[in-house]
């Protein structure tokens, strides 16, 4: 077996109207991991084989007659801004670095089947305002939201025949969290409520595809991804801020419910000619089931945080010039947004579209 260590160089560039994310919108990336697949806006539908199909489509697992180990990490920096206390007033979240990655393994046992296992990160937010000055308050409230999905999958392709694969993966997902929110107090003031250590791990998630060769130039391929419920169960902790001094309310248990949902993609692989590839990709995200987070507190009650998001389109477009001794890759995303400007949320998402620009290029270099 060679061992091939991809060298990859990527630049992006987010033009949001309201923010800068590396998590910009809902729960996910808008550019995953991936050597190749970052440099062309993320997609990798169409033509992914070997360990990354496991991630973008499990079809690619039955592609090549190869073994290999992928392991990818993809730092970006994180930020948002929004209004909370004044809608006038757009406030800055602490910067953050973060670090999807991957840990994938992909063998062709045959012919016609090939298998994978791995770990990756799926999704997640992080939105920190440590020190919020509010008109009328004694002490600064925190307004929080620090999300990170896990997934563990394993999954099979199977070669139906020379142009068409399809595939299935089981995906086990572990969330983790910390949420701080605010909520009036009934005489004036606000109340800070803090729930941290939430963690969550289901079973029951799946997501199926297909790679199917329409020409000698031209590949297609689609995946969906079932969607999973949560409810991670934590410890909260509230503290009532008014015009005199803070006044801590206790800690009791509490359980907030959401779900990571469900999506479908299409994407398109064509070869112009021998030295530019053209990409393509539309992906449908169902985040209108995303209504709020559901909050169960011992003590409190139930007090659910509303989001009313709706559901996210994202096309993606990119291409890649092979003329020069490395290839050359860019490509451009829109996404609509998630919310609107009368339920926006600064923890959670911008209310406006965003755009990402793409470029990369990397080297292919075989060890042994």
């Amino acid at each position: 077996m060679n061992r091939h260590l991809w060298i990859t160089l990527v630049t992006a560039l987010w033009l949001t109207t309201t923010a800068r994310a590396a998590f910009a919108a809902g729960y996910e990336a808008s550019l995953p991991f991936g050597a190749e697949t970052a440099g062309v806006a993320g997609i990798g539908t169409p033509y992914i084989h070997g360990s990354q199909a496991l991630f973008f489509n499990p079809a690619g697992l039955a592609a090549e007659n190869s073994k290999d180990v992928s392991l990818n990490l993809s730092p970006g920096w994180g930020e948002f801004k929004g209004p909370i206390a004044d809608p006038s007033h757009q406030e800055s979240s602490q910067k953050k670095i973060l670090v999807p990655f991957s840990l994938l393994y992909g063998q062709k046992i045959n012919d016609q089947w090939g298998v994978g296992a791995g770990i990756y990160t799926s999704g997640g937010a992080y939105a920190n305002f440590p020190d919020i000055e509010i008109a009328g308050i004694n002490g600064k409230p925190e307004l929080k939201s620090d999300l990170s999905l896990l997934e563990f999958a394993v999954g099979a392709g199977y070669k139906v025949n020379s142009d068409l694969k399809i595939g299935f993966a089981w995906r086990m997902l572990m969330a983790k969290a910390d949420f701080s929110v605010i909520s009036p107090d009934g005489g004036g003031g606000l109340v800070n409520t803090k729930m941290t250590g939430l963690k969550d791990t289901r079973y029951n998630g799946f997501k199926f595809g297909a790679q199917y060769k329409l020409s000698e130039k031209t590949q297609l391929g689609f995946t969906y991804r079932s969607e999973v419920i949560f409810k991670a169960k934590g410890k909260s902790q509230s503290t009532d801020y008014s015009a005199g001094a803070p006044a801590d309310l206790g800690q009791s248990d509490v359980t907030v419910s959401s779900l990571f949902p469900a999506a479908w993609t299409l994407g398109v692989e064509h070869d112009l000619n021998p030295t530019w590839r053209l990409y393509g990709e539309y992906v449908m995200t169902q985040y209108s089931k995303v209504t709020n987070l559901g909050v169960h507190d011992s003590t409190a009650g139930d007090f659910p945080i509303q989001l009313k998001w709706k559901n996210q389109n994202e096309v993606r477009i990119a291409a890649q010039y092979s003329g020069l001794s490395m290839p050359l890759r860019f490509g451009y995303i829109y996404s609509t947004a998630v919310t609107n400007k009368d339920n926006a949320n600064a923890t959670f998402t911008p209310p406006g579209a965003y755009h990402v620009l793409s470029l990369g290029t990397g080297k292919d270099l075989v060890l042994a």
